[in-house]
């Protein structure tokens, strides 16, 4: 049956129905007709009923292929209409039924408009979800999930299909069952914060409301906040670690300068000494601020992706670096050696890539035991310059490996200070690295020393003029 209720084949007089009816006529004709019957009747009433039989059979036959199956066609067209499939008819050559097929035919083009309407927006709108970076989940009044876009399926690692499933089977949440709930009870917007830690560590912000336009359920937006609570981190970490790092030279200042007000500039040894230490001091916060402006110049031109570059010649800066630490080496009895192989010249900023030297090479010196040694080794390997920077000094313990990089970090806090450093070094060379399109890699053993790699691309530079003239000359 259609979903009209009407067969898909109208028959209103069926052929066989209409012949039985013509041959009860004839019997009872027959019946009422007087005995006995003249002669040559019989055969005439036999032939009279043959022949309005064949006249019966064939106006149904007309009427049938006329009438009645266009019909049946119209009804067949009218039921899938009604079922959301909307095409054309053939258009009767019966008056009546043309203009029944071409009503049908019009309804079928406004319905076909208004279906294509719809499925352009439904396509519209799942585009959208499906772009979103935000996970959006609808739930029902039952609290049962009804469709989520693939964001959100990322977010919480979902697989399969989430359709009448509670959310609290979709995922074990708390808050996200309690902001779904409390949305569906009370009609109003809500938010919240959850904490992922499956697939990776997220931090995801929730907020819901109440579907609206007479629909009843709610709709759930989970933004990833992660990397903007990593930064905020940051920030404080950040803000905190200055005012330490400041705090501590700047009550040493104070001191001695109240020492000397005191009575001690009088005296001309405790004088002398307390001057010193003024300046030392000084020169640490000079350092420290000139650390703190190289990270946010350099996080500066990340950010803009503007680095200046210029053919550099690596071998010449480390030459400069080593000279610039000699005395260093030379006071805490270090043996500073070179090692060199031919390299082109590489594509960066100058001063940016002799800091990076100095301060590994920095890092070597106040970081070794006495008459140990630093050994500074230049090379090619597979299209990127390697700059390595070797000591024997204390090593580093493994578990700080992967926060030596850090803004501030130090393993020897003490020690650290003592020599000097802002603590800044190493995140500046890590810096300076990426800026060049390269990366840094570290290794150490306690008691054996460390090793830092500093890879960069040579981008096809030319080679500097020793080896273009050796080249030349050969």
């Amino acid at each position: 049956m259609s979903a009209l209720g009407l067969p898909p084949k109208l028959r209103l007089a069926p052929l066989w129905p209409a012949l039985a009816a013509v041959l009860i006529a004839g019997t009872l004709l027959w019946h009422l007709l007087p005995r006995p019957l003249p002669a040559g009747t019989v055969a005439a009433l036999a032939l009279a009923a043959a022949a309005a039989a064949a006249v019966v059979a064939l106006c149904l036959l007309w009427l049938d292929r006329r009438l009645f199956r266009p019909l049946a066609r119209l009804v067949a067209e009218a039921d899938a209409l009604a079922g959301g499939r909307a095409r054309r008819v053939e258009e009767s050559p019966v008056e009546e039924l043309g203009v029944l097929s071409r009503a049908l035919n019009r309804l079928a083009e406004t319905a076909e408009t208004q279906f294509a309407a719809v499925r352009s927006e439904r396509d519209h709108l799942q585009s959208i979800l499906a772009s979103m970076s935000e996970g959006v989940l609808v739930v029902g009044p039952d609290g049962r999930a009804s469709s989520a876009n693939p964001a959100f399926r990322r977010l919480f690692d979902l697989t399969g299909e989430v359709a009448g499933k509670p959310v609290l089977e979709l995922s074990r949440q708390p808050e996200l069952g309690r902001v779904i709930a409390a949305t569906l009870r009370q009609g109003g917007p809500q938010s919240g914060q959850i904490e992922l830690h499956v697939p990776e560590r997220r931090t995801l912000l929730l907020a819901s409301a109440a579907l609206a336009g007479g629909e009843r359920g709610a709709v759930v937006v989970a933004r990833d906040t992660t990397e903007l609570t990593r930064v905020a981190d940051m920030r404080r970490d950040f803000v905190a670690n200055v005012s330490h790092e400041l705090k501590t030279p700047l009550a040493a200042i104070r001191g001695y300068a109240e020492t000397l007000r005191d009575g001690a500039l009088r005296e001309e040894e405790t004088a002398l000494r307390f001057t010193e230490r003024l300046l030392w001091q000084c020169r640490r916060l000079q350092a420290l601020l000139d650390d703190l402006l190289t990270l946010s110049r350099l996080e500066s031109l990340a950010d803009q992706q503007v680095t200046p570059r210029e053919p550099v010649d690596l071998s010449a800066l480390a030459q400069r670096a080593v000279e610039t630490l000699a005395a260093a080496a030379r006071e805490r009895r270090l043996r500073l050696l070179v090692r060199e192989e031919p390299l082109p010249r590489v594509p960066g900023d100058a001063d940016g890539l002799e800091r990076l030297l100095v301060n590994l090479l920095d890092n070597a010196i106040k970081y070794n035991r006495p008459g140990g040694e630093v050994q500074l080794r230049l090379a090619p390997s597979g299209g990127l310059a390697v700059i390595e920077v070797a000591d024997t000094g204390i090593g580093i313990p493994a578990e700080a490996l992967g926060r030596i990089f850090e803004r501030f970090y130090r393993v020897d806090k003490g020690r650290a200070r003592d020599e000097g450093g802002t603590g800044l070094g190493l995140a500046i060379v890590k810096h300076l690295a990426q800026a060049h399109g390269g990366h840094v890699e570290v290794e150490s053993r306690i008691g054996r020393g460390t090793t830092f790699r500093v890879f960069l691309p040579m981008g096809g530079a030319e080679p500097p003029p020793a080896a273009a003239a050796a080249s030349g000359q050969a």
